[in-house]
């Protein structure tokens, strides 16, 4: 089965009309965005706080270890 017909599927199969605006907003956004769109929205302010952030990520005592983030936020998975 294509990815179309998947799609189509899905669609057809889906009574909330709510559930269905929602996919349609989501993959709308999704199919009109802009690559980078989201980065190019940020203030300079943001942009470097995201660069040092980055920077700060190669340094392993920054790091969490998975396994530690995984049990503190269980509930939400």
């Amino acid at each position: 089965m294509l990815i179309r017909e998947k799609f189509h599927k899905i669609i057809d199969e889906i009574d909330d009309e709510q559930k269905l605006q929602g996919f349609y907003n989501l993959i709308s956004r999704l199919s009109n965005s802009e690559n980078g769109a989201l980065y190019k929205a940020l203030t300079k302010a943001q942009k470097e706080e995201l660069d040092i952030a980055y920077e700060e990520s190669f340094d392993k005592k920054n790091l969490i270890d998975h396994d530690e983030i995984k049990s503190k936020y269980a509930k939400w998975l």
